[in-house]
């Protein structure tokens, strides 16, 4: 079992989402923001998981209900560790999910609550090349180079090249090379083809990924083949189905303010302008929900390979909630397209966001698809536009100010003897050595210095002298 919530709450939010308004159970959305709220509340909720704790055993009914209150709890207390051994001894109790894509993301999971330890490594390493199918080794591995250059080539708004290199690293046998090839056909209104595929994809599909989106395409047509069809249904299935310039120029005829930044976002994603997706997705959802959710953060995350087009994963990656993510994004799915944005709405911690951009990286280990060795990536990457200032996440004092071949010109806060921060990238620093600064105190010009191949801000906790996610701090 790899969810964290019920398959029954799950399926009443898809319910809620498909018919009009998205939402929780009641009961859900009552207890996320308590916990959200209060203090006291989350500490008395966490006294009663860990006496509960105390008496479960491997197997136990409530097994799943101790599991959805110690991932409640984590989003809010991600560094208390009696809450993340809960977790962890919960998780690793659970059945083993048949298919391994399934796998893969279960130990994902156990692997992002304890980055150090061997045994995911292996694990996730044993399924990096079976989840592909019949395919041979150095097969997956050819086709994984090639990916590479074609979301490079369909970033550059270089579309035909782009499809004939998605198209080389096609795996037929591969859910997830083949759903990433439909969906780039599908985003080039090439949707026989993208249907083709994906109706030559073997199987069910993890996360029902691959039906999810052949039903949404037809449906699409369905809709444009319907007269008298409103504006906003019209455009959301031009832009479902690759027509995104005609999508584009409806957006004049809307009548709902709310809607054209949302619309807006979605075309600027599937044509790889991430920057302006992710304004006009923030600008959506302060006309939508600011007001509504005024305790969380917003954050615009470009979703990557090794997020396993999960949206549970992205959820405990980001300490938040799966079925607020899937509400916040109006979507009934918990899976989402490789290299396509979603707004996460994180609860805050101690630290203050460091720069406006969206989150294309997270903290971990990486495994490489073609060296097949692990790496850790050592903070969070924020692309921001050019000449965006970072600033200090907490105050502090400037400990270290130079230029560093890997980080380029950097900065790095004290915070206490235990705590410091790290921003990388710079196009400039913006302090001296021994400065005292204040949280929110612009400490770098943001750039692409060192080894980075983007304008971005890398941004890192090191904590009792080792670099730990930034996710428990944020």
């Amino acid at each position: 079992m790899t969810k964290w919530l019920s398959k029954t709450l799950l399926a009443s939010l898809a319910l809620a989402l498909v018919c009009s308004t998205p939402g929780w159970s009641a009961s859900e959305m009552t207890e996320f923001r308590r916990l959200a709220g209060s203090a006291p509340y989350r500490s008395t909720s966490e006294n009663r998981l860990i006496q509960a704790m105390g008496r479960w055993q491997p197997g136990q009914s409530n097994t799943a209900a101790l599991a959805e209150q110690a991932r409640l709890l984590f989003n809010f207390q991600p560094r208390h560790a009696p809450v993340r051994q809960a977790l962890i001894k919960l998780l690793k109790s659970m059945s083993l999910p048949a298919s391994l894509q399934s796998q893969e993301l279960h130990y994902a999971m156990l692997q992002n609550l304890e980055p150090q330890n061997p045994a995911w490594q292996k694990k996730l390493a044993d399924l990096l090349y079976r989840k592909h199918g019949k395919h041979s080794v150095d097969h997956i591995k050819q086709a994984y180079s090639v990916l590479n250059k074609a979301f490079d080539a369909w970033d550059a708004g270089k579309t035909e090249d782009a499809l004939r290199l998605f198209k080389q690293a096609y795996l037929n046998q591969s859910p997830e090379f083949s759903a990433i090839y439909a969906y780039h056909l599908r985003d080039a209104g090439r949707i026989s083809e993208a249907k083709a595929v994906l109706k030559a994809t073997p199987g069910a599909g993890y996360l029902q990924w691959i039906p999810d989106t052949l039903r949404a395409l037809e449906a699409d047509e369905m809709r444009l083949s319907q007269p008298g069809l409103p504006v906003p249904e019209q455009i959301s299935a031009l832009i479902g189905t690759g027509q995104l310039k005609a999508a584009a120029d409806m957006l004049p005829q809307l009548t709902d303010a709310t809607l054209k930044p949302w619309y807006q976002a979605k075309i600027a994603e599937r044509q790889g302008r991430y920057h302006d997706a992710s304004e006009r997705y923030l600008e959506w959802y302060r006309l939508r929900w600011q007001k509504q959710f005024p305790e969380f953060v917003p954050v615009v995350y470009k979703a990557q390979l090794e997020d396993l087009n999960s949206l549970d994963l992205i959820a405990l990656k980001f300490r938040t909630s799966t079925q607020l993510i899937q509400q916040i994004n109006e979507r009934p799915q918990d899976w989402i397209d490789t290299y396509r944005m979603v707004v996460v709405p994180v609860a805050a911690h101690d630290f203050r966001w460091p720069a406006s951009g969206y989150v294309s990286s997270h903290y971990g280990y990486r495994l490489h698809p073609i060296r097949g060795t692990w790496r850790l990536h050592e903070g969070i990457d924020i692309e921001t536009r050019p000449n965006v200032n970072a600033v200090a996440a907490q105050g502090g004092k400037v400990s270290e100010r130079r230029f560093d071949q890997a980080c380029g010109n950097m900065v790095r806060l004290t915070h206490t003897p235990d705590l410091n921060t790290l921003y990388c990238h710079g196009k400039r620093q913006l302090l001296t050595a021994g400065t005292t600064v204040n949280a929110g105190q612009p400490v770098i010009v943001t750039g692409n210095t060192g080894a980075s191949a983007s304008n971005h801000l890398h941004f890192a906790v090191k904590y009792r002298g080792q670099y730990t996610d930034p996710m428990d701090w944020l």
